[in-house]
This record gives structure tokens, sequence and C-alpha cells, in this order.
């Protein structure tokens, strides 16, 4: 019997893995190689999924700033205005001083 498999979950697991091996490595190191020995898949899975490197890179930036948007968004919860945007943008490392 085939196995089932999540393929938003397998999609969403191969770009984590990607953003980690960017972090790691750095871009040029981040090879379809390593990115699938990380999602414990092989080569030819990460390829079945995504059309070539610059396909992946693409999906885990966008895996990153998803993470980073849910974790904004949990720590500005019940915020407004002024007060919302500047949590944002301390968060951010931005130093804006408004008057």
């Amino acid at each position: 019997m085939p196995r089932i498999v999540d393929h938003e979950q397998r999609r969403a697991a191969i770009a984590c893995s990607a953003a980690s091996a960017i972090a790691e490595l750095g871009l040029e190191r981040a090879t379809m190689r390593e990115i699938a020995a990380r999602s414990g898949v092989s080569k030819g899975i990460v390829e079945h999924y995504f059309a070539n490197r610059e396909e992946v890179i693409e999906s885990a930036l966008e895996w990153a700033n998803a993470r980073y948007v849910a974790r904004e968004r949990r720590r500005t919860q019940g915020l407004q205005g002024l007060e919302a945007l500047l949590r944002w943008l301390k968060a951010l490392g931005s130093s804006v001083i408004l008057m």
C-alpha cells in the first residue's frame, strides 16, 4: 500500500530545512543535496516538490517570514496604533524615535 504523504507538510519541512542550512552554512553551501539530507529525504524528493534551487530558497524565505509575522502578531496582540508599531520596529532592530 502506498504511503500517504501530506504534500504541504513535506514542502514546509523542506523549506524549514533549507532555512536552517542557509542560516548555518550560507547561501552558497546550502546545496540541494545538503537540504535533502537535512530534510531526511532524497535529492529527487526535493526536486519533486521544487522546480529548482531558487524555488527552494524562495520557499525558505517565505517560511522564515511567516514565522516572524506569526511571532510578532502574538507579541503585539491587543496592541494598537503607535504602541503596536513601536513593538514591531523594536523587533526589527530599528531605532526609531517618534515625537
